[in-house]
């Protein structure tokens, strides 16, 4: 099932298609030697798909967070991957026999990806896990039930995985942005194994110290170091690291799978080695999840801006929100709405139908009207210490930055009457402003209706992607 994926270059700075095998291939041979075994490159790809399946629009994915009309980027933010002519130059005259040889891997693992209760896993991994994969809550606070720590045999014996690194004091401390102990004479850290016991006078002069294994009066010390003074203190100049394996320890190590696949392991059997309790199954046999599932939001297209005895925008609200209930009604939400036709809502029906509905936020949308022509701009209203309020509202102005022109005018607090009597999370955003030309062109010129509603419904999503709870 290939499928074509949106890509943003971050190099060229454009997006450009990609078929999803070539695709697979690429990640894959980019994030791993191409010397491994067959098998151990077939669960690179595997966890390549996976990745892409959890990305693909079009599949329920999620697509870049970082450039919204692409799938992925092919940058580290999403998945490094080098593209086919680089590749291609790196490996020169050999490049045609690889390539064939890469593809025809994807072919033998045609559509197969990694799940976890039906869904993709993240498909983490690191080149050499030292001996012990980790789990999930250890390194991201998150528990994630197939990343548990998993003893590695392959790896622990790997003395290739083994590395020094000298670092100065003085870049430890920038790195860190920490200070420690000054060197003077009177001071000298404990270094457990090195300088312990430390004894000294009223006057600061060394009278004996533990340095490794033996203990040696202070007068010792300067006669067999050339130390001026037995008031001496010290401060570690450079640091040696000793580190065995690479990265964070979380999911797939790459080291073990190469010795796996040596020991005839096959690809799935190294894939469930590793990640707790998955499954392999292939794409067509995929039915991915809305992200927003579930989700039950109130729409409250409001009553128009009341200017004198008259109302603005009443009508255009109203068409706004159906482009948004359509939008998030096709990423799975259930949504509701005060009222779908051009009559007046009072607040009193606004508050039942939330009791009756209990949604999960109820948002009014609505414009303003005023005497001075030169006030414009967009704000979010939510009620005083409503958290999640608040960050949807950051979600949703966000989101209109990025996809109108209208002037953001940011979040703010407000004690509204309609936040008191309304007992579900909330929020009013005053779109903009109809007796203000640059505000009025926007809002009900058709093509920017729709880079409004579009905006709010991607606000809405982006929400629930950043802050639901990690549900594998």
């Amino acid at each position: 099932m290939t499928r074509p994926i949106k890509i943003y270059d971050n190099e060229k700075k454009h997006i450009f298609n990609l078929d999803s095998d070539e695709a697979s291939a690429l990640i894959a041979i980019s994030n791993m030697p191409y010397s491994f075994p067959d098998e151990a490159l077939k669960v690179q790809i595997i966890l390549a798909r996976t990745f892409l399946a959890k990305r693909i629009k079009s599949l329920g994915g999620e697509g870049c967070a970082l450039h919204t009309e692409a799938d992925i980027c092919n940058s580290s933010h999403c998945m490094s991957f080098l593209n086919k002519n680089k590749l291609f130059n790196q490996w020169g005259e050999e490049s045609s026999s690889r390539w064939k040889r890469i593809c025809s891997l994807v072919s033998e693992t045609k559509d197969k990806i990694a799940v976890f209760d039906g869904k993709p896993i993240l498909p983490v991994f690191n080149k050499a896990c030292g001996g012990s994969t980790e789990n999930s809550e250890n390194i991201n606070d998150v528990t994630i039930t197939y990343l548990r720590k998993t003893f590695c045999d392959y790896c622990k014996c790997n003395s290739e995985d083994i590395v020094t690194l000298d670092i100065d004091m003085e870049e430890i401390e920038t790195a860190l942005n920490t200070k420690t102990a000054l060197s003077n004479w009177q001071n000298g850290p404990e270094i457990k194994g090195f300088f312990e016991n430390i004894e000294r006078d009223e006057e600061g002069r060394i009278k004996t110290i533990k340095i490794g294994n033996t203990i040696y009066k202070g007068k010792e010390i300067i006669e067999k170091l050339g130390i001026c003074s037995t008031k001496f203190g010290w401060k570690p100049k450079v640091i040696t690291f000793e580190s065995k394996g690479f990265g964070d320890g979380l999911g797939m190590c790459q080291y073990g799978a190469k010795i796996m696949a040596i020991e005839k392991k096959t690809a799935e059997d190294i894939l469930k080695y590793f990640y707790t309790g998955i499954d392999i199954i292939t794409l067509k046999k995929y039915e991915p999840s809305k992200i927003l599932d579930g989700r039950r939001i109130l729409l409250d297209p409001g009553n128009g801006a009341k200017y004198e005895d008259d109302y603005f925008g009443r009508n255009m609200i109203l068409k706004l929100c159906f482009k948004i209930k359509e939008e998030l009604s096709s990423l799975g939400a259930k949504v509701f709405m005060t009222r779908d036709t051009n009559d007046f809502c009072a607040m009193k029906d606004k508050v039942m139908i939330a009791d009756e509905i209990n949604p999960e936020f109820y948002i009014s949308i609505n414009c303003n009207y005023e005497k001075n022509s030169n006030l414009s701009g967009t704000g979010i209203f939510h009620f005083r210490g409503d958290i999640k309020s608040h960050l949807m509202a950051e979600s949703i102005m966000t989101a209109l930055g990025s996809y109108t022109n209208l002037i953001q005018k940011g979040v703010k607090i407000a004690e509204l009457s309609v936040f008191k009597e309304i007992k579900v999370n909330a929020l009013l955003i005053e779109l903009g402003y109809l007796s203000n030309e640059h505000d009025k062109k926007i809002l009900e010129d058709t093509k920017s209706k729709t880079g409004v509603s579009e905006a709010i419904s991607e606000g809405i999503k982006k929400y629930y992607r950043n802050n639901s709870p990690q549900k594998q």
